[in-house]
């Protein structure tokens, strides 16, 4: 007997196929946030939840670029404030950026997120696809959090 190739497996995706799938997503995600960032000119005397719109839409392009450490942790960021049960952050992860205008984006979205009413997800185009999206491409789906539900 052989054994088939891991892809075989029922529900499996075959590797090309996840990862054209990932490129769409991808090149779709940046279509949508370079509009955006066209939209949302950055003033130096903007209010705090346009600096966090701002900061959020480059944080979601770094999140979906190269595959770097400093990528993984802003994706790990932003996954948090959209569901927070399933993505805890270690708050040490934030050692791993190096540039510092990356981690004041980082606060500024944190900001913005304290004085806005709206879910984290609601800040952007299919919002719950866009995170979704983003745990599968980092492999964060299925993560559970360590801490008990708080009711």
């Amino acid at each position: 007997m052989t054994d088939a190739p891991s892809f075989l497996v029922l529900g499996a995706t075959p590797p090309d196929q996840h990862a054209s799938e990932q490129a769409r997503r991808t090149e779709r995600l940046q279509r949508i946030i370079e509009a955006q960032v066209e939209n949302v000119a950055a003033a130096p005397d903007e209010p705090a939840w346009v600096k966090g719109e701002s900061a959020l839409h480059r944080l979601l392009l770094i999140a979906h670029g190269k595959r770097t450490n400093t990528a993984k942790v802003v994706a790990r960021f932003l996954l948090n404030p959209y569901h927070g049960q399933r993505f805890p952050i270690d708050l040490i992860l934030f050692r791993q950026i190096a540039d510092d205008a990356v981690f004041a984006d980082c606060v500024a979205v944190l900001t913005q997120d304290r004085l806005n009413n709206l879910p984290f997800h609601g800040l952007v185009p299919d919002g719950q696809a866009v995170y979704e999206g983003l745990a599968i491409d980092w492999a964060f789906e299925g993560q559970q959090s360590v801490l008990p539900p708080v009711f």
